[in-house]
């Protein structure tokens, strides 16, 4: 029995095709652990905000917080919106609440979320507390979603 050797001949143009296929398998096989890991991290970093400020509710009794008096921000995001909640304290009172730089084509796609801000505002800086404060039926859920960037602003100023 004798080997005989097997002698392939390949184009190179097959070679560059199978190449460029395997670097575009590569590059879709990245891009999607990018963007799955991405997403993971944001809502692991606002869970362990929002139980600190659970606790911290918890365990201040009083009404009466002290604050580090300044002006504080926060990054809320309305359907991948995102938008600078703008939170001003004194020592022990909440001074205004208001978005800095909302632009116009934002506050035409969301009608009601300047009105909201000023509700919430209105309560909030005459009680200087976020408890008990009430919604709007019709604006339930954009007054917790911007209740959750004021928590997070006066944490900040803690």
């Amino acid at each position: 029995m004798q080997n005989k050797p097997k002698i392939f001949v390949l184009q190179l143009k097959e070679v560059v095709y199978t190449a460029m296929f395997i670097l575009l398998a590569i590059l879709f096989i990245l891009l999607v652990i990018w963007m799955f890991s991405s997403k993971d991290s944001q809502e692991t970093n606002t869970t362990p905000t929002d139980s600190t400020n659970a606790t911290d509710q918890n365990t201040n009794t009083d009404n009466i917080k002290n604050y580090t008096s300044g002006i504080y921000h926060s990054c809320i995001t309305l359907n991948d919106t995102p938008l600078e909640l703008e939170v001003a304290v004194d020592s022990t009172n909440i001074k205004s609440i208001h978005f800095a730089n909302l632009s116009d084509s934002v506050s035409t796609l969301y009608p009601f979320l300047e009105e909201c801000v000023k509700n919430l505002e209105e309560q909030i800086c005459l009680a200087s507390s976020l408890d008990e404060i009430t919604y709007p039926e019709d604006q339930q859920y954009t007054s917790l979603i911007l209740m959750e960037g004021i928590k997070g602003a006066l944490q900040k100023a803690q």
